[in-house]
């Protein structure tokens, strides 16, 4: 009896040694001309609900601070210089540029070796460099400009992707989540 014991206690022992996982989620944004923002994800293993995955702390980076923002178009910009007007600013929104990646930590309830599955929401909206910083690669003005009014703006685009598929499932503690097209 005492060896069942001992037995039952080392394998509980070990599960709650290998329970938790601390993983690298990362979304790439392959598309050419919008800028992407995640607004929600989570995770799924099997037989069990989906779960936010800020429950598991997750913390999400925008790599290289890329920003979009409502701005003046390059024209729009040169009228206002012209005239001698200051240009006015607009806060920026934290995106995932085109072909960028952003990349967020989650802590896992079971270990690295579990399947899982992730549904993340995003907003996809289309972007032009910002005319102000030329030569920067990491920030935008959203398409339709300053101008042109809410209605002129490029429309925002929702979007939910299933990673590796509604029915597939996938483990790892690096797991890259790629948005091919915000159609």
């Amino acid at each position: 009896m005492r060896i069942l014991i001992c037995l039952l206690f080392s394998i509980v022992a070990v599960d709650f040694a290998t329970a938790g996982c601390k993983m690298n989620l990362r979304i790439k944004n392959e598309t050419k001309k919008y800028a992407v923002r995640a607004y929600s994800m989570e995770a799924k293993t099997r037989a069990v609900p989906w779960r936010d995955a800020k429950r598991g702390g997750w913390e999400f980076r925008y790599s290289a601070s890329q920003e979009a923002r409502t701005g003046p178009t390059e024209k729009e910009l040169k009228e206002h210089e012209a005239k001698g007007k200051d240009i006015p600013h607009y806060t920026p929104t934290k995106v995932i540029g085109p072909g960028q990646t952003g990349i967020g930590k989650y802590e896992a309830v079971l270990g690295c070796g579990v399947k899982r599955r992730y549904r993340v929401d995003v907003l996809c909206r289309e972007v032009e460099p910002d005319p102000q910083y030329p030569d920067s690669k990491h920030k935008f003005v959203w398409k339709g400009g300053l101008y042109s009014g809410t209605n002129g703006l490029s429309p925002e685009i929702r979007k939910t992707r299933y990673f590796p598929g509604p029915k597939q499932w996938v483990e790892g503690r690096n797991v890259t989540i790629p948005i091919k097209s915000c159609k």
